[in-house]
């Protein structure tokens, strides 16, 4: 359950901090709260994670195992998080495109060329004629027609 998760997150930052105050700081809520949040997780596993004391923390011998196998699961959602975003920022993949001669050559290929440059990860096939081809039987993703378009369904123009 989610209340699990955030138990886990307060408990890990509560024992990397050595206290619930620098944790709460850390986590952007209250000192109580994190306290609430480990003791509930506590519970929920039915043993001690924390000895408590008025010097501070310290952890169980089974707080010890647990924080080693949450430190780890935690990094790797940073991480895989870190690599989704990183990945919604860059293109990959084969575009194919099929554009007339002239204008492409003069108009496309430039930006295109320049495209490739920022994103390596992108493949382009591009082919210039300049007579109509149905797109969808060509494979194509994008074409660019100049003049009046046949009539097609299955075509956004």
């Amino acid at each position: 359950p989610i209340h699990s998760l955030t138990g886990i997150t307060a408990f890990v930052a509560t024992v990397q901090s050595g206290s619930f105050t620098e944790a709460a700081e850390r986590l952007g809520i209250t000192k109580s709260a994190v306290g609430k949040r480990v003791t509930k997780l506590e519970e929920h596993l039915g043993v001690s994670l924390l000895i408590r004391t008025t010097r501070g923390i310290s952890l169980t011998t089974e707080g010890e195992c647990y924080f080693q196998e949450c430190s780890e699961a935690l990094d790797l959602l940073d991480k895989a998080g870190q690599q989704l975003q990183a990945n919604t920022n860059t293109l990959m993949g084969k575009l194919r495109l099929d554009l007339p001669a002239a204008f492409g050559r003069k108009c496309v290929m430039p930006i295109l060329l320049q495209l490739m440059d920022e994103q390596p990860q992108l493949m382009l096939s591009v082919s210039f004629n300049e007579q109509f081809v149905d797109a969808l039987e060509e494979g194509l993703d994008l074409m660019v027609r100049i003049g009046p378009l046949p009539d097609s369904a299955h075509l956004v123009a």
